[in-house]
């Protein structure tokens, strides 16, 4: 029994160790790409591999790759989010209202497409509720941030990292309110449908 005991504990701290790997790899990617692209074309990727990624219904066959999409997310996310931080800082957006309106836009859209899909796949599942979900997205976007303000704090210096903080935080807060909104809204009408 104990032997038994054993092998399960060595399965799941594996599996542990796999998902957070996935985590890791499908974050880092998404990062990369989306903080490497001009501003307007990380918002259409984010928005693109987010709609995407609701696809992924590989949560209990492939838990990696479930767990892969969802650190795609929050790379995402952050990736935009400092591509977005960098236009800021270098152009001034604030007579720039239908840029800001588009961008809204087109992550609102991911988000309904996102939620829509995931309302009608309610009755599978291994897809988890969107609480659960956003619980997961939310968790590993917050280390996400707080690795790369420690970075630039590293790098740059205290201050550096404070206006970066701050920038982020107000950029990814707009981004996760423009998806998350509109995603609870299609979740809702994909489970009526």
């Amino acid at each position: 029994m104990n032997q038994q005991n054993g092998n399960h504990n060595r399965d799941l701290i594996k599996l542990d160790l796999l998902r957070l790997l996935g985590a890791i790899v499908g974050g880092t990617i998404a990062y990369i790409i989306t903080s490497n692209l001009p501003a307007f074309s990380s918002v259409l990727v984010c928005a693109m591999g987010i709609a995407l990624s609701s696809l992924a219904s590989t949560r209990s066959s492939h838990p990696t790759l479930w767990w892969a999409s969802l650190g795609t997310i929050a790379g995402s996310i952050m990736g935009t989010g400092s591509a977005l931080a960098d236009s800021i800082a270098q152009f001034d957006l604030s007579d720039k209202v239908l840029l800001r309106r588009t961008i809204i836009g087109f992550l609102s859209i991911a988000g309904l497409i996102s939620g829509i899909i995931l309302g009608r796949n309610l009755h599978k599942t291994h897809i988890p509720p969107p609480r659960d979900f956003l619980k997961v997205v939310s968790g590993l976007t917050a280390g996400v941030f707080a690795l790369i303000v420690t970075i630039k704090f590293t790098w740059d210096g205290l201050e550096q990292a404070r206006v970066l903080s701050s920038r982020l935080s107000t950029i990814t807060t707009i981004l996760a309110t423009s998806l998350a909104v509109p995603a609870w809204l299609g979740y809702q009408l994909g489970r009526f449908r």
